[in-house]
C-alpha cells in the first residue's frame, strides 16, 4: 500500500572546500564539498566530494567520493579517514 508519509526535506545545504597535505611530500590536494542535511532518514547527512585539479604528482586520488552518515561530525570523521587512507592530513 502507498504510505502517505512525506519525504525528508533538505534543511541545510552548503558548498565548501577542504584541503589535505600529503604526509611525506607535503603536496596539497583540494576537494569541493556539497553538504546536504535532511530532516529525517537513517543517514540524513550526505556529502558529495569532487576533486579539484591539479593532481599531486605523488599519487592519484579519487575524482568523486560520496559520504552518508548519521551526523555531521561522523561525516567529517569519514572524510578524515578517506584522506588518511590516501596519505593526506586534513588542513583548512
Amino acid at each position: 500500500t502507498y504510505s502517505n508519509m512525506s519525504r525528508p526535506r533538505i534543511i541545510y545545504q552548503a558548498k565548501e572546500s577542504i584541503h589535505g597535505r600529503h604526509f611525506q611530500s607535503k603536496a596539497w590536494i583540494e576537494y569541493s564539498l556539497n553538504i546536504i542535511i535532511k530532516d529525517a532518514g537513517k543517514h540524513p547527512v550526505s556529502i558529495e566530494m569532487t576533486f579539484l585539479p591539479p593532481h599531486p604528482f605523488v599519487m592519484n586520488t579519487q575524482l568523486h567520493h560520496s559520504i552518508k552518515s548519521e551526523s555531521l561530525s561522523q561525516a567529517f570523521q569519514k572524510i578524515a579517514r578517506f584522506f588518511y587512507n590516501y596519505g593526506f592530513d586534513l588542513h583548512n
